[in-house]
């Protein structure tokens, strides 16, 4: 059926992430649905900061997975990743979800 290929895959996706002491690892994550990213783009927008700061955390505890897709973090663990890696892995799933640069720019009901 058509509308099956319009859902995320469940299949994790696998990437590399190099660590400040430069030992490379594999990182595995899997897509996040539409529901979940909204959220991700409307708590990046809310005037409430703490909502505003673990937006990011909570991405990453969706999308960041066992090789098998399993959960591996929460968002509050998640929270506690080190900033730069953070961002890091933040773009990846950006990136993998097809967003990149463009999942801060102003939804259309604000442009």
């Amino acid at each position: 059926m058509l509308y099956d290929a319009f859902l995320v895959s469940d299949k994790p996706v696998e990437r590399q992430i190099t660590l400040p002491d430069g030992s490379v690892h594999p990182v595995y994550l899997r897509p996040v649905g539409l529901d979940d990213f909204r959220k991700f783009q409307l708590a990046e927008r809310q005037d409430d900061l703490d909502v505003r700061a673990k937006s990011v955390a909570k991405l990453l505890s969706l999308s960041l997975c066992d090789a098998e897709g399993g959960s591996t973090i929460t968002a509050e663990q998640a929270g506690k990743i080190a900033p730069k890696l953070a961002d890091e892995l933040a773009a990846m799933v950006l990136d993998m979800n097809s967003f990149g640069a463009d999942a801060k720019k102003p939804l259309p009901a604000e442009a």
